[in-house]
């Protein structure tokens, strides 16, 4: 029947209805009571309710689709959704969203009303996310390798590579800067692979390799070479103190080795131990005064016991002082006024 006039009473009794169509155009209500419900097409034009009293049940094949990429449900109200595949546009859920296996978040960003997002074991926040802060909790986080436990940073491989303890960062490991780069306090180079930075004024150093260039300038201290020998070349110097012997040696033939005192080349005394020739003999003792003053007696030798003058070696000879005598064996044998025979 399709008279728009005729009212009809809701049908009930039925435990099966077959048909090709099923259509309420029209009517204001269609009230069934029935077990199954086999249709192709369900076309509800007035948008009256269809109350299921159980649940739809589809084949076993899967090959039933509810709903169509034109039609389509404005709201699904459910307990459980069991699927193996869902594609939503928008997704609101009210309660709780438990997710049992993988899932992938294909989005830019995951935006939360309250400003907070939380990652749970069922015991224990793991990740927190506030509007500042991000939280990372568990017995230790590992980020591509990359191992964070309480203090310790490190590798999965290796946990403990740097460790933070009062204020202090502690590197339990090799540093090892790629070329060009460099140890930097405060915006300032302290040290490259070549050179230790200008502003590092003192050191506590104890020991240190072959030293090949630069130089010591003023205000350097004491230098102490403990027993060590010191091979040097010319040494320039105010003064030089020794609680020691001062030795000058040179184990080769015709070294002949010389002490030399003064203010330069030209005027100073010479000691050198002159050798047997082509031999490291001793052969004499040369005694030698330079001076740049041609006048007479320059570059004589004085000596002077406990302060006093005793004789001077001048360009004449021996000449003793006023009360000074010859003495032979401790006995006076020559004075000023007095020869002794």
């Amino acid at each position: 029947m399709s008279n728009s006039q005729v009212i009809f009473s809701p049908i009930t009794g039925l435990s099966t209805i077959n048909s090709d169509n099923v259509l309420t155009n029209g009517l204001s209500s269609v009230e069934q009571d029935t077990e199954l419900i086999k249709i192709d097409v369900m076309d509800n034009f007035n948008s009256a309710f269809v109350t299921l009293k159980s649940t739809i049940i589809p084949d076993v094949t899967n090959s039933y689709t509810l709903g169509t990429t034109l039609l389509r449900f404005s709201d699904i109200y459910t307990e459980i959704l069991d699927a193996t595949a869902v594609n939503f546009t928008n997704l609101t859920v009210t309660g709780g969203l438990d997710v049992d296996g993988l899932t992938t978040l294909d989005q830019v960003t995951i935006n939360t009303t309250d400003g907070d997002f939380k990652v749970w074991d069922g015991a224990t926040s793991l990740i927190v996310v506030d509007t500042s802060i991000v939280t990372l909790s568990g017995t230790y986080v590992d980020v591509e390798n990359i191992r964070f436990s309480g203090s310790n940073i490190g590798l999965t491989t290796d946990t403990n590579l740097l460790s933070l303890e009062n204020d202090q960062l502690n590197v339990n490991g090799d540093i090892n800067l790629v070329s060009g780069q460099r140890y930097e306090i405060d915006n300032i180079s302290i040290l490259t692979n070549n050179t230790l930075g200008s502003s590092v004024l003192t050191s506590s150093l104890t020991t240190v390799g072959a030293l090949d260039s630069g130089s010591i300038s003023s205000g350097f201290g004491n230098f102490d070479n403990g027993s060590s020998t010191l091979s040097t070349g010319n040494i320039t110097c105010n003064a030089i103190t020794s609680a020691s012997d001062i030795i000058l040696l040179k184990d080769t033939a015709n070294s002949n080795r010389l002490y030399r005192l003064g203010t330069n080349n030209s005027n100073h005394l010479n000691m050198q131990c002159i050798t047997v020739s082509d031999t490291t003999d001793l052969d004499y003792i040369l005694m030698r005064t330079i001076s740049d003053d041609a006048g007479a007696n320059k570059g004589l030798i004085r000596y002077e016991i406990d302060d006093i003058d005793v004789c001077d070696i001048n360009d004449s000879g021996i000449n003793l002082f006023s009360g000074k005598e010859y003495l032979i064996n401790d006995t006076s044998v020559l004075s000023s006024t007095v020869f002794i025979r």
